[in-house]
Formats: structure tokens, sequence, C-alpha cells
């Protein structure tokens, strides 16, 4: 097997995986469209689709895989057949309107593949250049790996799928998302096998070297192109016929698509008509003020351009325009007719948009880089602000804002002569202030409401935490019941807050145990043991002030906290001097046996304190 057909099945085999992956996708795809579907039509449509992609899956990959390996035939013989029957977009006649459809969507794909690797693909060419089982120059058009070759292998996988057109390029999108967005990866692993065969690369490479004999130039940086974003709309049709496109390129797709039908929209110039020059047409459109009635339906671009030149008709000055700037405004009013009938884009939005045609027309007609350049201000402002209508309801209180704002704007654009194009982009810049001040806001809102659930949470172990620790100090002792009650009441909000404040990593929390723990044991009684007493006199020492220092973490005043403590001290200093305070032989806490002590409520000085005394042992009260 040569190195070519090696490069073969391993590409074949990763494009196979990929698109058996997309397959299994669209069964979900297809779905949430049906389900958010406007109208019955639409939903059985979009179910329909779903139905004839699983059953047509299997069959289409295996077209693909065929398709994909017809491109890795390289052969001299082959070539040749290629330059025979290569067809461009010029020579094909009157199409279908589907047909253009498709052509339109397939010519974008490609464009924008080709521009975001496109050095990748220089680069593999000269390394198939060097590969002694190729005998013919590889270059652009029988590149096997060029992303015509398998956009066109997909289209024609799938033809035999009886898709509506719709249906159908949103199957090319998702093949878009899912495939063609993977391939600068296959094209980097393709390098690293051509690399491996010895097939080296250099910037510049000498015409002598070369089988071309042409010194082509190395390309330095890739083209950044606007892809599709993660969550742009496959429904969505703004703005997917223009990107990284050629004037020449869409004007020819057009030409095809206007000769479908008699009624569809159109301007044409007439061939008898006096024909004027782009100032000219510039100046008629600048002293032409269109009527606009506040509805999405409210203004026809092709219309309005066709009553300007025929206005004096009657007295034999029909005017009409070149063919390019004709096609200039067929292609800007099929782009607003792309935004005009989303639906996903609400009616009042819709109706401030249309009012851009007049500007953005103006703008293309002196601007070529309009439709190549897929960053111009005035195609990212229309962009941008159907990007953040969609999906908004027309009542929605809360996008009033956002659409004082774009009004604003378009009245701007609207009433300027000579810097609309600068306008669009303070326009954008505004917009996008706007959209950050929004996401600001959104994005504090939301810390606050992390921050607050943050703050519940460890409220809520803090308890636990505190009841727990209570729970097991106190399990099996039978102490005095003032103690008990002080355990379980004043001392649970100590450890509350100190666990709240600084976790149980914290010393103030360790501290704040062993506090407890000194408490309960003094309150025990050690009568007899000589090493008890001693430690009990020890311990004893600064009790008071530790107990004191604990309890001042909570609400308690400094007062209350010293009184408190100082009485504490007394009690366990009779209880251990030998006065009968009543303390019971039996029973004593179990904590396996009773139920946990009650939760406590932040800064609070008491609980209820006959929950918390009935779990302890029932002690006979003294005085």
């Amino acid at each position: 097997m040569g190195k070519l057909d090696t490069l073969a099945q391993q590409t074949i085999s990763t494009l196979r995986s990929l698109l058996d992956d997309m397959f299994a996708s669209c069964d979900d795809m297809y779905f949430d469209l049906a389900s958010s579907a406007k109208n019955n039509k639409e939903q059985n449509t979009f179910f329909e689709s779903m139905r004839i992609v699983r059953v047509g899956a299997t069959a289409a990959a295996n077209a693909f895989e065929r398709e994909i390996r017809a491109s890795f035939d390289v052969s001299p013989s082959k070539s040749e057949e290629l330059g025979e029957h290569e067809v461009s977009l010029d020579k094909l006649g009157i199409v279908g309107d589907e047909e253009t459809e498709k052509s339109v969507t397939l010519t974008t794909m490609t464009s924008r593949a080709r521009a975001i690797s496109r050095t990748a693909l220089f680069e593999i060419e000269q390394r198939l250049n060097q590969l002694d089982d190729i005998q013919v120059v590889i270059e652009q058009k029988n590149n096997p790996v060029d992303p015509e070759k398998i956009i066109n292998a997909f289209a024609a996988a799938t033809d035999s799928l009886e898709l509506e057109v719709n249906s159908r390029i949103i199957l090319y999108k998702q093949f878009e998302r899912l495939i063609l967005r993977r391939l600068p990866e296959l094209y980097s692993n393709f390098n690293q096998r051509l690399e491996a065969s010895g097939a080296k690369f250099e910037r510049s490479l000498p015409s002598e070297t070369s089988k071309s004999g042409a010194n082509r130039q190395y390309p330095v940086h890739d083209t950044a192109v606007a892809g599709l974003d993660e969550k742009e709309s496959l429904v969505s049709a703004i703005d997917q016929s223009f990107v990284q496109v050629s004037l020449d390129e869409l004007s020819s797709l057009l030409r095809h698509k206007l000769t479908l039908s008699s009624g569809y929209p159109r301007i044409v110039s007439s061939a008898a008509a006096e024909q004027i020059d782009r100032q000219e047409l510039l100046n008629l459109l600048s002293t032409s003020t269109p009527v606009y009635d506040g509805t999405r339906e409210e203004f026809d671009l092709r219309k309005f351009v066709s009553s300007i030149l025929n206005k004096d008709s009657e007295i034999g000055k029909e005017k009409a325009v070149a063919q390019v700037d004709e096609d200039v405004i067929n292609l800007i009013a099929l782009f607003f007719d792309f935004a005009l009938e989303d639906d996903e884009i609400p009616d009042n939005f819709k109706a401030l948009l249309s009012r851009l045609q007049m500007p953005t027309l103006k703008i293309a007609i002196k601007d070529g880089s309009f439709f190549s350049n897929a960053q111009h201000p005035c195609r990212s402002f229309i962009n941008r602000v159907a990007q953040l209508s969609m999906g908004v309801e027309a009542d929605d209180k809360q996008s009033g804002p956002l659409l004082s704002l774009v009004e604003k704007w378009i009245e701007r654009i609207q009433n300027s002569d000579d810097e609309t194009e600068e306008l669009f982009v303070a326009a954008l810049k505004g917009l996008e202030e706007f959209t950050e001040s929004l996401e600001k806001r959104s994005k504090l809102v939301e810390k606050r409401t992390s921050e607050t659930a943050e703050g519940e949470a460890i409220k809520q172990v803090a308890r636990l935490r505190a009841q727990k620790a209570i729970e097991e100090v106190l399990d099996g002792k039978a102490i005095d019941i003032e103690v008990s009650t002080f355990i379980s009441q004043q001392w649970q909000n100590v450890l509350y807050t100190a666990y709240a404040r600084g976790r149980s990593e914290s010393s103030e929390w360790t501290s704040c145990l062993q506090v407890m723990q000194d408490v309960v044991w003094c309150a025990q009684s050690h009568a007899g043991d000589s090493k008890a007493q001693q430690r009990f006199d020890r311990i004893l020492t600064d009790l008071e002030q530790r107990i004191a220092s604990g309890l001042k973490l909570t609400s308690l005043t400094d007062h209350q906290a010293n009184d408190l403590a100082a009485q504490l001290q007394h009690r366990i200093s009779r209880y251990q001097a030998g006065e009968d305070l009543g303390i019971p032989e039996t029973p004593v806490f179990n904590a396996a046996e009773n139920e946990h002590l009650d939760l406590i409520e932040p800064e609070r000085s008491t609980l209820d304190s006959d929950a918390a005394i009935q779990r302890q042992p029932q002690i006979i009260d003294h005085d």
C-alpha cells in the first residue's frame, strides 16, 4: 500500500467516525426544531426529516466514504478528466430554486473552511507534491482533503435523502458544526503523517524543486473569518450566505436565482434605458426618502429603487444601472430578506432593521469590501441587533431599553448623509457597551445569588457541626442541668459562629471545642481522684476567661458574656466543692437513642429550653 493510500484510509476512517456521530445527533436536532415549530406543517416537516435521516444515514455515510475515496484518486487521467468536466456556476444555466439555495450554502461553507485552514492546506499541497506515488501537481482543485472535496462529497452522499430545502440546509449546517470545525485538527494530523513519511515543508520553496514550477508564496497568517457561534440558531438565515464570499461569486449565484421565476422580487435594468454611473445612482438614492409605516412589511428596496429609476419614464428618460450595481441592489435586498423572514426576530426589531436597507445599500455601492468582509461594521451592527433580539417577545418590557437604543442609532444613521459608515462603527460600539453593562449587571446578580446560596449552605453546615459536637461531648454524661442547658443553648451559638467564621480548620473552632470539653469534664464528679483534682484546679485557673472569650463571638455584650461565664464557673466550683446540687444517679444522655438537638438560628442567645433539656438526664433543679 502506497503512502497516499495509507493517508486516504486514515482520513476516511476519521471522517466516517465524525459523520456517524453527526447523524446520531440529528435525531435530537430535528426533534428540538419540531418541538419549537411555529405551526403543524413546520413540525411535521422536521419530524419527517428526522425519520428520513435516521433511515438513510447508513447509506449516506457509505456513499460519503466512496466519494472521499474517489477524491484521493489523483492520477494524471483523473486530473485531466476533472479539468474537462469542471463546471463553473456561470455554466449551470437555469437551475432550480432549491439548487441555488444549496449552492449558496455550500459555497459559503467552502469559503469559510478554506479561510480558517489556509496555511494548513497550503502545507498539505506542498508535502503531497513530494510523494513519489503522486505523478501530478497537487493544488487546490485536486487536493484530496480540500474542504470543497469534503463538502461536495457530503452533498452528493445526502442527495438521495428526500429532504425539503430548509431541512437540507439545516443538515448542512450540522455538518459544518460537527465536522468542518474539526478540519483544522484533521489537517494537523494529516501534515504530521506526511512529515513522518519524509515529506518536508518550507515556507518558500524554489520553483525548480516544485512539481508545479510555480513559486507560490506562503501565507504567513490564516485569515480569521466569522464562524458559526455555538448558540447560533440552525434556522437563522441572516448573513449565512455572505460570509467571506466575493461579490463575483454572489453575483453569479444570484443571477441564476433571478432567472427562476418572473414573480421573484428583483430589480432588472432595461437595456434600452440610459445607463447611469455609480455616482449618479448614489445621488438619486441620497435625494430620495423612503416612507415607513412602522410595520415589518413596510419597505421593499427593489421596488423603491425601480421607482426612482422609472420616475421620468413618461417623458422618455427612464434610467438603468450597471450590471454590478444591479447585482449589489439585489444582493442587499436578499440580505434583508433573510433577516426579515427569520421567525426568531420579533416584528418590532424587524421594523427597525428594515429601515437600514437604504443606508446599507449606499455603503455596499461605495465599499467593495462590504460582501467579502465579514467584520464590516454595517453588517456587524445588523447581525448584532438580530442576534440580541432573537427569541425576545415583541411585548417583552425588559427589551425596551435595547429597542430604544437600536431605534436611536438607526434614526441617526438614516438622517446622516456623509458619515453613515462611521455611524455604524459608533452604533456597534454603543450596542456592545450596552450589552456589556447588561452582562456585568447579570454577573453581579448571579454573584450575589451565588454568595447568598453559599452563605446559606455554610450556615446549615455550621449548625449541623455545632449540633454534632455537642452530642458527642454530652453522650453518656450525667451533669448539672444548668451546665447542660448552657452547653445546648449558649455554647451551641458559640460553636456555630466559630465554624461559620473559619470552618473546622480554624484555631477559633478548635479552641471553642476544647472549652466545651473542659466545661463538661469539670461538671462531672471526680471525688477521690487526686490527679483529677489537680487537673480541675489547672483548668479552673483560666476557664472563666476562656468561656467569656467564646461567648463574645455571639451577640452577647462583653458584660453579659463575663457575667454568664462567672456564673457558670461558680456553679462548677460549688459542685466540685461537694455541695448537693441535686445530681441524679441516672439516666444519662445517649446520642444513639435520642433525637438530635434542635438547630439554632444564628446569633440567638437562647434555644427552646424544653426541647434541649428533654434530651438530657432529668435533673432535679437546685434551690
